[in-house]
């Protein structure tokens, strides 16, 4: 067992040799490393060249004098262990030692070789336990304020240092900047190569960020792929600008992740205080508009150069019109149909899509005849982003409602979650074709860590599970259900509807099942067949009456 060091520090020599024959009477006194030094002075020294566990430190030494001597010792920062030494008339500042850092103390002349050693062994303990309870405090502070994945600030830390950043400036009558960054093509690296790939590149992400700033900046990350920089002070645009641009540069640069070749980019929007707002909330408005203007500028930048190649491609495409069951449980009955087009064999390898549009003016007729004759509930189509921001989207697909005779409340816009951005313009057609009574779900729901965070603020009607996360039903660690289940509770706090997609087998439904899914696809439920197979479906069992609408409660 290795002995215990120990720092005297006394002037008075008869006391110094007292202490040492204590020590060396003292049962367990073999335990302890006895140094001496004569001065606070030497005890610093001492203390910055070589680790001790304990000190033993009188309050009168020639060079400093009372409680003076404990701030000093304890102020190196070394967790030491001190025991402070006095005189029977000195037990008040004995006391205000204990006060300022030290963790026992003993009356000179009145303490046996037992005793000391036995105070000693206390203080230590005492100090290490001190020490560790910091430590907890400080990794707890951390966890509270900082992301555990790339070490940046977090939301909450962010928040702080805004609202000291407005009093700083309101007082100095100074200005700062509030910018937000969000990645372009993140979702795609997590979906072709994987979490860790999505990971690694977050922190490469996070290192460009945290070294793009000036010292006194915070670079802060918010969300899965949402970054905040506070530039405080800051003298106006032509100081923003530069850090900004350097960082969007960087990103965009970063073309290889794992040795994977990546596509990725990013959108940034930039609020001034005083100028476009004194509260945190009007600059992270402004913040947040101007980021998804450039946003939505890229992507129509990049969509407009892929039509542009595609084009001519396009107009071969041929395809036909297949529609998937989506059946209701526990009744087993077909409630509704999702359109799909499937490619023809002379098309494949072709580029383009279909558009939700398309589907909908082929779909949507053969629809409106079932409807009439008893048939499925719901029309699903799926739609993209860029699609529902064109202008004038929400009045055609009223108009196509109309003219094939089917309310709204009979059609269901599938988006990818991976298209879920607080897009102004996204957000407000949303909202104007859910208030008609369309349905509104997120589709491939679940495939990164921020799903939750992602689509909390879109006005949706229910959740489409990713199939990965549904085959995670069968995962024996029972990590699948669990994470499932956590969805599951997300819905219902939203009060929205969770569809189990990816339904391929009996135990996948019987996972569905005693998950008390309201709503499955998947190959097992249904395959996807040609508009002459969808009407057997509904004489073998006729569908839930509108009253029954998992959708609307």
């Amino acid at each position: 067992m290795a002995r215990s060091s120990v720092l005297l520090v006394e002037d008075f020599t008869p006391d110094a040799r007292l202490i040492e024959e204590l020590l060396k009477d003292a049962e367990g006194g073999a335990d302890y490393q006895l140094s001496h030094v004569r001065s606070l002075g030497a005890a610093e020294a001492a203390l910055k060249a070589e680790d001790f566990d304990c000190v033993l430190l009188d309050l009168g030494l020639p060079d400093s004098n009372g409680v003076e001597n404990v701030e000093r010792i304890a102020n190196l920062g070394k967790d030491l262990a001190i025991v402070v030494m006095t005189g029977l008339d000195d037990e008040r500042a004995a006391l205000e030692a204990l006060q300022r850092g030290a963790q026992e103390y003993l009356v000179k002349g009145k303490a046996d070789g037992d005793q000391l050693v036995r105070v000693m062994r206390h203080a230590v303990e005492r100090s290490r336990l001190v020490a560790e309870l910091n430590q907890l405090r400080e990794r707890d502070y951390f966890h509270a304020t900082h992301d555990l994945l790339t070490g940046l600030p977090n939301r909450q830390l962010l928040n702080d240092r805004v609202q000291q950043a407005i009093s700083y400036s309101e007082r100095h009558n100074s200005r700062f900047a509030l910018c937000f960054l969000d990645l372009d093509g993140f979702k795609a690296v997590n979906d072709l190569h994987g979490h860790a790939a999505g990971d690694t590149l977050l922190k490469k992400v996070s290192d460009l960020v945290r070294n793009s700033v000036r010292d006194g900046d915070t670079a802060a990350r918010v969300g899965g792929d949402e970054f905040v920089l506070l530039l405080s002070p800051i003298r106006g645009r032509d100081e923003a600008d530069p850090i900004v641009n350097r960082l969007v540069a960087g990103v965009g640069s970063l073309a290889i992740v794992d040795g994977k070749t990546v596509d990725i980019g990013a959108s940034a929007g930039i609020a001034f205080f005083p100028d476009d707002g004194r509260s945190q909330e009007e600059l992270s408005n402004v913040a947040d508009r101007r980021m998804y203007q450039t946003k939505r500028e890229r992507k129509a930048s990049r969509a407009l150069k892929h039509q542009q190649q595609a084009k001519p491609v396009e107009q071969e495409i041929r395809w036909q019109l297949e529609f998937r069951p989506m059946v209701k449980l526990p009744e087993h009955s077909c409630w509704g149909l999702e359109a799909q087009a499937r490619l023809e064999q002379s098309s494949a390898g072709k580029t383009g899509r279909v558009s939700g549009l398309e589907l909908m003016s082929r779909a949507l007729p053969e629809f409106a005849n079932w409807r009439a004759s008893g048939g499925p509930q719901r029309l699903a189509v799926n739609v993209s982003s860029s699609e529902l921001m064109r202008p004038g989207y929400t009045q055609r697909v009223l108009r196509l409602l109309s003219e094939n005779q089917v309310s709204p409340q009979h059609l269901q816009l599938e988006l990818p979650e991976e298209d879920c951005d607080a897009d102004p313009d996204l957000l407000i057609n949303l909202s104007t074709l859910r208030a008609q009574g369309v349905g509104i779900v997120v589709d491939h729901f679940g495939r990164d860590d921020a799903s939750m965070s992602r689509v909390s603020r879109f006005p949706i009607d229910g959740l489409k599970l990713d199939p990965g996360l549904v085959h995670g039903l069968r995962d024996e660690s029972r990590r699948g259900r669990a994470i499932v289940q956590s969805v599951l509770r997300f819905a219902e706090a939203l009060e929205i509807v969770v569809t189990l997609d990816g339904i391929d087998t009996e135990a996948d439904l019987q996972a569905a099942l005693e998950q008390e899914a309201k709503l499955v696809q998947g190959a097992y439920v249904g395959a996807a067949m040609k508009p002459s197979n969808v009407p057997e479906l509904f004489r073998a069992a006729p569908p839930p009456d509108d009253t029954k609408n998992p959708l609307r409660h």
